[in-house]
């Protein structure tokens, strides 16, 4: 869009930040800042709010403590990596907010494409010409018509004693029948493509949805960002590293369940213990819930359930004994949850096998009787309703029910395949917690690789930056690998690292460099970084 008008691009943390702000209003070109967090610099407030006056004929803004002249022709573009952001309304009142945030159909299409281009590359090109094909002729068309009403309007003599009108009306209409039928030829031809595009529909429709569980855990933790780019890199591994099949459908069948369990595997590595049961069953409720195997009044019974109503009056109602009011009360609202109509019922007719039900520590493993029919999801719903103590070993359940047992388990510490997915972009980063210390680990692997001879270390801290950024850009030209410990001590380098990892990504790197990084959990941690890196949480054996 601005890419013939001398777009300047600049951050926050640059140190000229503003002089290059301040030159471009004064000569009229657009300005780019971007990777702004939710707060902006107080000194923008001026340009935001476009606070112009005239000064003897010339239009002026002040900026900071100084007049400058301002050009009209000047625009002001502010981009953010946060997935979420939260603008306080005296920020959003100052500018236009435009979300450019990719739909789950808009990825849809795009991972389409991909698996497409893979899988049948000569069908995605006959896709993309007929797409161009297609506009070309209602241009063409468009542009047959316009010259014809030119050709009438201006006439001022009799139309029919105007033969170089009438022998342009010929050739238009010539033209005009040879464009029609080429677009219905292509246009017949698109709908033919689509049908065989359309096959591989349900793998895009899958990865669109595991995109989605992953871009919302950074909610969960700051350490847990993953960018787009990041996902379709992880994406076309996976189609590159799977068993081919000539029949669309076993390939489909072979990608589906490898894509979930590639990706389940590289994002559970960066994740704290504690919130990878979180993130599977996300997984499942995504995925089953877009295919209809659980509804969205069981989704919003699992979330909320009675959202705290009193359903049930003590005063006319009797509940089983060795059960209480609250739990009856969830009852009750189950009840009304399509294919739950008769719990109630079931419940006091075998009141004593329920009661033993209720009672048992496992009640997760075996149910009563009545729920035989019942899918593992469904019982879920039941055992919320008596047992929440139980109900995470209950989401375990479904979890295998549905994915399979490996999603049940943390998948092993594995150094050699977070290597193999690095690059000389993506940085491995090491996310610590209190007592672990990766260094011998990584020493031995580099030894291992052969790198113990081609490895730079270095602990961060104060005024280490420089020797830090020298180490990076000498490994850079010589394929060494840089190990970075404790960034978290050093967080005020942080903007610089963003910075010299934007110039790696624009630069030719040697193939054998690595980036290797280690940091406690902190909220200052560059996006960028983490959203390119390869995270490995690290924490302490059990027991």
């Amino acid at each position: 869009m601005e890419a013939d008008s001398k777009l300047k691009i600049v951050k926050l943390n640059d140190s000229n930040y503003m002089r290059t702000i301040e030159n471009a209003i004064k000569v009229g070109v657009p300005v780019l800042l971007e990777n702004v967090e939710e707060s902006l610099d107080a000194a923008l407030d001026a340009v935001l709010l476009r606070q112009t006056f005239k000064s003897q004929g010339r239009l002026m803004l002040r900026l900071g403590d100084q007049d400058i002249d301002y050009d009209p022709n000047f625009r002001f573009y502010i981009t953010t990596k946060l997935p979420n952001p939260h603008y306080l309304p005296e920020l959003q009142i100052k500018v236009t907010i435009v979300n450019f945030t990719v739909t789950q159909k808009g990825l849809e299409d795009q991972l389409l494409g991909e698996v497409v281009g893979y899988e049948y590359a000569e069908l995605e090109q006959r896709a993309g010409q007929t797409v161009v094909e297609i506009a070309r002729g209602k241009r063409e068309l468009k542009e047959t018509e316009d010259k014809i009403l030119s050709l009438l309007a201006s006439s001022s003599d009799n139309i029919l004693d105007n033969q170089v009108l009438i022998d342009t009306l010929q050739e238009s209409k010539k033209t005009s029948e040879n464009i029609t039928q080429s677009l219905e030829v292509a246009e017949a031809t698109q709908k033919d493509i689509a049908v065989a595009r359309n096959r591989y529909r349900p793998v895009a429709t899958r990865g669109s949805l595991i995109y989605a569980v992953i871009s919302s855990i950074s909610e969960i933790d700051h350490m847990y960002q993953i960018s787009l780019e990041f996902f379709k890199t992880l994406f076309k591994y996976t189609l590159g590293r799977t068993e081919k099949h000539d029949d669309v459908e076993k390939r489909v069948a072979i990608l589906l369940p490898a894509i979930t369990l590639d990706t389940y595997t590289t994002v559970c590595r960066g994740l704290f213990e504690k919130d990878k049961q979180l993130f599977v069953f996300m997984f499942v409720s995504q995925i089953f819930r877009e295919k209809g195997d659980i509804t969205d009044e069981e989704w919003n019974f699992f979330l909320k359930g009675s959202e705290g109503r009193k359903l049930v009056d003590p005063d006319e109602e009797k509940w089983p004994e060795w059960t209480n009011e609250a739990a009856w009360n969830e009852v009750t609202e189950l009840i009304t949850v399509p294919g739950f109509e008769s719990l109630r019922n079931e419940i006091w007719a075998a009141e004593e096998e329920w009661g033993i039900w209720a009672t048992t520590d496992t009640a997760y493993n075996r149910y009563p009787i009545a729920l035989r029919n019942f899918n593992e999801w469904q019982k879920l719903l039941v055992l919320k309703v008596f047992r929440e103590d139980l109900v995470t070993y209950g989401m375990t359940k479904v979890v295998g029910h549905y994915l399979g047992q490996q999603f049940t388990e943390s998948p092993p510490f594995d150094l050699d395949a977070c290597f193999s997915e690095s690059s000389p972009t993506a940085p491995i980063i090491f996310v610590l917690t209190p007592g672990t210390d990766p260094t011998a680990t990584f020493t031995e692997f580099a030894e291992k690789t052969g790198f113990g001879d081609r490895k730079m270390m270095l602990s961060l801290g104060q005024d280490q930056g420089p020797k830090a950024q020298e180490m990076i850009n000498a490994a850079c030209k010589n394929g060494s690998w840089v190990y970075l410990q404790n960034c978290h001590v050093y967080a005020s380098w942080m903007p610089q690292l963003e910075r010299i990892l934007e110039d790696i990504m624009l630069r030719p790197v040697h193939k054998d460099f690595r980036l290797w990084l280690t940091t406690m959990p902190n909220p200052s941690f560059p996006i960028l970084v983490l959203q390119s890196g390869i995270k490995i949480v690290k924490e302490p054996p059990k027991g």
